[in-house]
């Protein structure tokens, strides 16, 4: 994105270019009209754009003045192209966006960032907050008549993905393990779409490509996807250490991501957290060993390829396999799962393969919440690589301990 300084330079260079190979076609009365409106309209708002340097600091008082200057500025065009051959409408426009921003504040740009912004955020008002949007929203429309709007493509871009992620990212934040992407489908439908038809369906508009409304929808579909598959891979380890409670918000990142398959990023990311917030001194082996598993299982549920979720788990088996009590753990969570089969009514022992298989990944149950001894020793063993490894490691142990006694 430019500077606004540099927005406005731009616009003088192109519009004015483009206008004054033309000037015999405007009317002498016209130009003097749309000069003196030009300078109207900065005379009325100057002052107070010129101080705006970011855009919280845009108050009511600075919006309510901005509306006066574009309302008069739109009457005042309406009276200079009147009577006027509809062939020369456009470049009448563009005379006077050229006068007008010729002479622009750079706050000015800020100002409708802000605006831009405020309109994107509404998803339901109380009557006091009505006449604000009314007049935000009267501001946008007048600039849309006049063909300044193109004039803020960067702004509006910017606006457009910032809002939607910073959006996107709230809501995810308030409750990691709880299904979200209704209320955001919902802001969608009511907020954003209205939005980006009254921006970006604009026939002016550069983003010529996104004035179809069925172009508009499918770029509002596959932002908002890929802003919430980000906002959830923020918090996978959350939905790790809650799971099976976050069972129904990992199904909810799975159907999204199964339509902008952010399958590497979601690794890459989550092997980076487990590392940073799981491989140190500080986490107990029991701890660790609880992760690993929950990982394992969530990672089923999310569909990873095999590839990845063993190059997710694998700096998780390479840090246990040098701690000491790692077999200690093994063997005593074990026992706690085959207690509790056995209690639930039964444990019938799984045969396990030499080596580790990567169809242990595989998901066995619709919604992934059992428990079963058969499903967590292939996890547990998969640690060491295969059996004979785990079993020469159960042998060494037993026989410290032996030692210990002797």
């Amino acid at each position: 994105a430019h500077p606004p300084a540099v927005v406005f330079e731009r616009c003088k260079l192109s519009i004015h270019g483009v206008v004054v190979c033309r000037m015999g076609d405007v009317a002498t009365h016209q130009r003097t009209s749309l000069r003196r409106a030009a300078d109207d309209f900065w005379d009325a708002c100057g002052e107070k754009v010129e101080r705006i340097d970011r855009a919280d600091h845009v108050s009511e008082e600075v919006a309510l003045a901005l509306f006066r200057s574009v309302d008069r500025a739109h009457c005042q065009l309406a009276d200079a192209m009147r009577g006027t051959d509809g062939s020369k409408v456009g470049q009448l426009r563009a005379y006077f966006a050229a006068l007008v921003f010729s002479g622009a504040r750079t706050g000015f740009a800020i100002c409708i960032e802000s605006i831009l912004a405020s309109l994107m955020t509404v998803m339901s008002v109380t009557r006091p907050q009505l006449e604000r949007i009314r007049i935000r929203s009267l501001v946008l429309q007048y600039m849309c008549v006049m063909d300044w709007l193109p004039i803020f493509n960067d702004q509006v871009q910017r606006v457009l993905f910032n809002g939607i992620f910073s959006y996107v990212k709230n809501v995810c934040s308030i409750s990691c393990d709880v299904p979200c992407l209704n209320t955001i489908d919902s802001w969608k439908t009511c907020v954003l779409i209205p939005w980006m038809q009254a921006v970006l369906g604009h026939e002016r508009c550069s983003l010529s490509p996104f004035q179809d409304a069925q172009a508009i929808h499918c770029l509002a579909d596959t932002v908002v996807l890929e802003a919430f598959v980000r906002s959830r891979i923020e918090q996978l380890y959350e939905l790790i250490a809650e799971f099976p409670e976050s069972l129904d918000a990992v199904l909810e990142l799975q159907c999204a991501n199964s339509r902008i398959h952010e399958h590497k990023q979601l690794a890459l990311s989550l092997r980076s957290r487990l590392r940073r917030r799981l491989l140190h001194p500080g986490a107990n082996t029991t701890q660790i060993i609880d992760v690993y598993i929950s990982t394992c299982r969530v990672l089923r549920v999310l569909q990873q390829p095999p590839a990845l979720l063993n190059a997710v788990t694998a700096p998780i088996r390479t840090y246990l396999q040098k701690r000491h009590d790692t077999v200690r753990c093994i063997v005593a969570s074990l026992t706690n799962e085959m207690s509790a089969a056995m209690t639930d009514g039964g444990c019938q022992l799984p045969c396990v393969d030499e080596t580790l298989d990567d169809e242990m990944f595989l998901v066995h149950d619709d919604r992934v919440k059992s428990t079963a001894f058969g499903e967590i020793l292939p996890m547990l063993v998969s640690i060491y690589g295969s059996k004979s490894v785990f079993v020469d490691e159960y042998r060494i142990m037993l026989a410290e301990r032996l030692e210990d006694r002797q």
